[in-house]
């Protein structure tokens, strides 16, 4: 099976892309659309692209989700410690 290096975006604590199966599956695709994919994300195989676009995917998914929690979560956070700090 074909392994993927992945980000450091976890999915319940497994890292994406290293989860514990692997699925074979045949998918009907624009090729000129997953040729620009591929190029765009710097991906050498077709899986790599798929599976970088599905990560994307979920984490933009996520911070979607986050976002319903602005302004209705008051956290204690010294700014200026934090950027202190980095």
């Amino acid at each position: 099976m074909h392994k993927v290096k992945a980000n450091t975006w976890s999915l319940q604590g497994v890292p994406l892309g290293q989860l514990e199966s692997d699925m074979r599956t045949t998918l009907d695709l624009p090729e000129t659309l997953v040729a620009e994919a591929m190029k765009v994300s710097h991906q050498k195989t077709k899986t790599g692209t798929i599976v970088d676009a599905l990560e994307e995917y979920v984490r933009k998914s996520r911070i979607q989700g986050l976002k319903q929690f602005r302004g209705r979560v008051h956290l204690e956070v010294d700014l200026k410690t934090l950027r202190k700090r980095s």
